[in-house]
């Protein structure tokens, strides 16, 4: 096996997000990522596509979730409908089209919503060991809702013990946040011998009301929860290992804070009481890598999962008396194989299977004077879905100057249920669909310090249940289900440039996409014209959208002897529907060359990094003084910023959390430092940080989030290891 082959099946060049804890001077360009799962990245994947973010650099940050520290790492657009959210866009998109991973493993369900979701919210920050940001379609690899890209996060293990290791370690991490005069706090433990290695975090986390720009604390923001982690590794040979990771995160009493306030165009909230009683999300993967290549593969790896996710709803709406109770429950069995074998000197093939089986309950009491009445649930009874796909992608170097890799992916789904009890007209529901997707990228060397990449690939979304078999509320109204939909089509055309010098490096990136058989929603019964609140609507395929955009990102070492760095990064994207549906009331086809809706406005990042290759005490002190144990390693000054907002779709000038002139443009300043605690006292790989967010206090409100943003506000973190 050559050298080039061995390069293909197991590494990676990409960009390293800029809050690295390696000294500057040690701080590599590109990192070597060795991808502890069979589909690794192939070698004509680009920087500009792809951006890993190692767990130290998300808890740099500061920030007090997963999905706030993935914004400021990986430099993602970030929309928080409620403090207990966070939804990250990627190109343009949202929600179920963008699929999130952890180890392998899909955590979107077949009931994940189409807007903004608390999924990342739910995945503890200290579990994370790297999060790989994957910017386009990966339907071919990972299957539906993967258009706008993937967000695959990998979760940390104690292997089985190395020659110098203690077999004990353990760690205590806290960190405040002064906007939400709030924290987290984290515990970890991990044992080894010869064979095995296992390790076990416990988190907490406790958040009072935001305090926004204008020192005005924001109602119904706070809320709490507590988290498990633990995770086993098993060498049942040099090159065969099993694992099991089991985790558990639940929230307790999240207010959904658009409904409970006043927003825009309304003179009253639409609830008194709108809660996430309970948010809960369990997750349990065995797997089994192989990398002997002494059967029909180099490398293989396969997947047994249970998932489960509750969510408990408490509502009332304004001006009534009854209160809902609501529950969805949502249990998922999947199983997976994927396998890496070369067909030659500098062709790999990568191939597998992947199967995963919903079983969605969903129930409702409402609750009146005392008196409890049995409703409909969300979803319907006895709802099922089953999706499976197998896929297969070739990956061909030095074709001439070129790379090559192709991908192609069958997939097909498959959902029944029973009528709702109370639907005026009762009938079960089912049926089945299927996609083939496919892809091409190839990318070459345009110079000694210059690659180029084109791709052009496929991209899809099945319809779930959350299209298929919910009837819930939407703009005041009622939302219906369809069972007769068609699964969302996209094709996306991408080209990138990726620079690297000694001392600079950027990578550009632009894209188009247009989503074919959009799934959205249609006014089925405009109710009383001089009632707000009593519309039906229904979910349609409704045409296609458009959506196109430019992505720009680097970074310059300011010298040798001077241990500063220079980082910026921006996104354009603008996005457009196209939708003939005729509206006879209007006498005219109202949805065709809209604005898409939510549509982020053009955004950025410019940072100025100090990093140190040697520590050097914070303040100075005299020894055994009260600073002894502080060393001060680096440095960010950052701002952060978004232009006006005001290419607003008709559903952005409807909704309550958007300004309908617009959403005004803001920046925000972060100052951070930090550094190692001496390893005498505290043990190897403790440290701290301090830093102050939003330095200036400015106000302002993130478009489409449901609150304004923190105001300025002190945070801290400290990590102590032994």
């Amino acid at each position: 096996m050559t050298g080039l082959s061995v390069l293909a099946l197991a590494i990676l060049p990409v960009v390293v997000a800029p809050n690295s804890d390696t000294p500057k001077s040690e701080t590599p360009k590109s990192e070597t990522l060795v991808t502890a799962h069979s589909i690794s990245q192939p070698a004509t994947a680009t920087r500009a596509e792809v951006t890993v973010v190692r767990g130290e650099q998300l808890r740099r940050t500061g920030e007090r979730t997963l999905p706030r520290a993935l914004g400021r790492a990986a430099g993602v657009w970030l929309q928080e409908t409620n403090l207990g959210g966070g939804s990250v866009f990627l190109r343009g998109l949202t929600g179920n089209q963008v699929l999130i991973m952890i180890d392998g493993v899909r955590v979107n369900d077949s009931t994940t919503r189409s807007g903004p979701n608390q999924i990342l919210n739910s995945i503890d920050p200290f579990t994370i060991e790297r999060v790989e940001v994957i910017r386009g379609p990966q339907s071919v690899l990972y299957g539906s809702d993967g258009i706008g890209g993937v967000i695959s996060i990998w979760t940390r293990k104690r292997s089985p013990l190395k020659e110098g290791e203690e077999a004990f370690q353990g760690s205590f991490s806290a960190g405040y946040d002064g906007a939400s005069d709030g924290g987290v706090a984290s515990a970890s433990a991990s044992y080894a011998d010869a064979k095995n290695g296992w390790l076990a975090i416990g988190g907490y986390h406790d958040f009072d009301d935001l305090e926004g720009g204008d020192g005005e604390t924001q109602e119904f923001t706070g809320y709490d929860g507590w988290s498990g982690f633990a995770s086993w590794e098993h060498a049942l040979a040099e090159d065969r290992n099993l694992r099991l990771v089991s985790s558990f995160y639940r929230d307790t009493d999240v207010p959904r804070t658009d409904k409970l306030v006043t927003g825009f165009g309304q003179t009253q909230p639409s609830a008194t009481l709108f809660h996430f009683a309970v948010e809960q999300r369990e997750r349990h993967i065995l797997s089994y890598t192989d990398t002997a290549g002494d059967a029909f593969y180099e490398r293989a790896e396969g997947r047994v999962s249970f998932r489960r996710y509750r969510e408990d709803r408490e509502r009332m709406d304004t001006g009534s008396s009854t209160t809902r109770f609501e529950r969805d429950d949502v249990r998922t069995l999947g199983l997976g194989f994927d396998f890496a074998q070369f067909a030659g000197p500098n062709h790999l093939l990568t191939w597998g299977v992947d199967v995963n089986y919903d079983d969605v309950n969903s129930s409702r009491s409402d609750v009146t004077a005392g008196v409890a009445t049995a409703r409909d649930g969300a979803f319907a009874p006895n709802a099922r879905y089953l999706a499976f796909g197998a896929f297969v992608r070739d990956e061909v170097l030095g074709l001439g100057e070129w790379d090559l890799t192709m991908g192609l992916r069958y997939s097909f789904f498959d959902f029944r249920y029973d009528s709702f009890a109370n639907q005026a007209t009762p009938g079960a529901g089912n049926g089945n669909f299927d996609a083939i997707t496919a892809s091409v990228q190839v990318a070459r060397d345009a110079g000694e310090h210059t690659r180029v990449s084109a791709s052009l690939a496929q991209g899809f979304r099945a319809p779930n249940l959350d299209d298929l078999a919910k009837n819930g509320s939407f703009a005041g109204g009622d939302e219906l289900a369809n069972a007769d939909l068609d699964p969302e089509r996209s094709l996306t055309a991408a080209l990138a440039l990726d620079t690297q010098f000694e001392r600079v490096q950027a990578t550009f990136a632009v894209f188009h996409t247009i989503i074919s058989d959009l799934i959205g929603r249609e006014l089925s019964d405009a109710g009383d014209v001089n009632v707000i609140g009593d519309e039906t609507y229904v979910r349609q395929n409704q045409g296609r959208a458009r959506i196109y955009g430019a992505e720009l990102g680097g970074s310059v070492d300011l010298g040798r002897e001077l241990p500063l760095s220079l980082e910026l990064g921006a996104t354009w994207t603008r996005g457009t529907q196209e939708d003939n549906t005729f509206d006879p009331v209007l006498g005219a086809q109202p949805f065709d060359g809209v604005p898409l809706r939510r549509v982020p406005p053009l955004h950025g990042r410019v940072g100025l990094r100090y990093e140190r290759s040697q520590s050097s005490q914070l303040f100075g002190g005299p020894a055994g003084g009260p600073w002894a144990q502080f060393h001060f390693d680096w440095a960010l000054l950052e701002v952060i910023w978004a232009s006006h907002q005001g290419r607003l779709a008709p559903g952005d000038l409807s909704d309550p959390r958007i300004n309908p002139r617009g959403t005004d443009s803001w920046t925000s300043v972060n100052l951070e430092v930090g550094g190692p605690l001496s390893a005498d006292a505290f043990g190897v790989g403790s440290a701290w940080s301090l830093g102050v967010h939003n330095l200036f206090d400015n106000e302002y409100r993130v478009h489409g989030s449901g609150f304004d943003a923190p105001g300025a506000g002190l945070v801290a973190t400290l990590t102590w290891v032994r």
